[in-house]
């Protein structure tokens, strides 16, 4: 495992999600997962509510997140396996619109690539395979193509969400 690539992944993501919020109009801030469902606790350091109920998101330390964030997420999918800039931002991806979806950017965009993939939302060794195939720099371009259709595609089906895609888009490009 890279801890030189996770490092810096988890300063990406950190950068792009904040310190604590508490927006009630934001459903990853309720215990349930929707808005006005369960207890409001928040979101610190990207670490949600909605996903990690039982903790105390207000007090979260930055060291905890960390931990969380390489357990749960950097570990778990093993994006060490993919080369370093492309985990980087399918990392950050899966922390914004989760790993499923996260996943499927990079496949449609290994596809737009030149190397197709069954778009599953899984990181399985195909997918690794054909993100290490490709040229690296058309594969990040292409993976911020993908994360602004689909960050556009949520906004025009979720009204409520629009107010988010300026800041969803600058995260696709960063």
């Amino acid at each position: 495992m890279s801890d030189r690539a996770f490092s810096a992944a988890i300063e990406v993501l950190l950068r792009h999600e904040g310190s604590y919020s508490d927006d009630p109009k934001d459903r990853g801030n309720w215990t349930g997962g929707a808005v006005g469902v369960g207890e409001l606790k928040g979101t610190n350091f990207g670490i949600s509510a909605a996903r990690y109920p039982g903790l105390d998101i207000e007090h979260l330390a930055r060291e905890q997140a960390v931990a969380i964030w390489r357990r749960d997420w950097w570990e778990k999918y093993g994006y060490a396996r993919l080369p370093d800039l492309i985990a980087i931002k399918t990392f950050d991806l899966a922390g914004n619109v989760g790993p499923s979806h996260a996943h499927k950017i990079l496949q449609f965009a290994c596809g737009a690539c030149g190397i197709a993939v069954r778009v599953d939302g899984a990181l399985g060794d195909r997918t690794v395979a054909a993100a290490g195939a490709v040229d690296g720099a058309e594969l990040l371009d292409e993976i911020r193509h993908q994360a602004e259709l689909y960050y556009e595609a949520i906004a025009r089906a979720h009204p409520d969400d629009a107010r988010f895609l300026k800041g969803w888009l600058a995260r696709a490009e960063d």
